[in-house]
Order: C-alpha cells, then structure tokens, then sequence
C-alpha cells in the first residue's frame, strides 16, 4: 500500500522511503500542544463523566477550549509526521 502523497520522504519509491525526522522545535511544539490537549480533556471529562456542573456559558468555554487544544494538536501532530497541511488546527480532517 503506497503512502500518502503528502508524506515527506526519502528515496526513489515508498519502498524504500524514510519518513524525515522532525527538528526538536517541531517535537516540542508537538509535546506542548498534545499536553494542553490533554489537560483540557481531562477537564471535559470531570464535567461529563464526573457530574461536575457547570452553568450554560462555562460549559460552552470548555468545550470550545478543548476543541481548539485539539486542532492544535492534530496540527502538531501532522507537522510531525511530515503530513502538509494548514498548520495553524483549521485543516479538515481525512487530508
């Protein structure tokens, strides 16, 4: 199965291809957004798995909150591994 081709490689076919290895500011980036991701996962969880309460506009915050800590991440994540696309967490999902 060939790889995307938006993958960054090295070689002459995907058989043979490496994927580039990241810079540490890319990995740092990626260790950064993934724990703020989680830290505002953890809270969402608390509300919904926990029963925290939370008035109409604080649980509209967090939700939003957690959604962007994930676009940030999945940029990130996607910087990463090599994968283009819109680094700043607007780019639709299945590129």
């Amino acid at each position: 199965m060939p790889l995307p081709p938006d993958f960054r490689i090295l070689g002459e076919s995907w058989l043979t291809a490496r994927l580039v290895m990241p810079d540490e500011q890319t990995k740092q980036a990626y260790r950064e957004a993934y724990g703020t991701w989680q830290r505002h996962l953890a809270e969402v969880h608390v509300v919904l798995l926990k029963g925290q309460h939370l008035d109409p506009p604080r649980l509209k915050g967090l939700l939003n909150r957690e959604a962007r800590a994930k676009a940030r991440y999945d940029a990130a994540r996607r910087d990463l591994l090599g994968i283009e696309g819109s680094s700043d967490g607007t780019a639709e999902e299945g590129m």
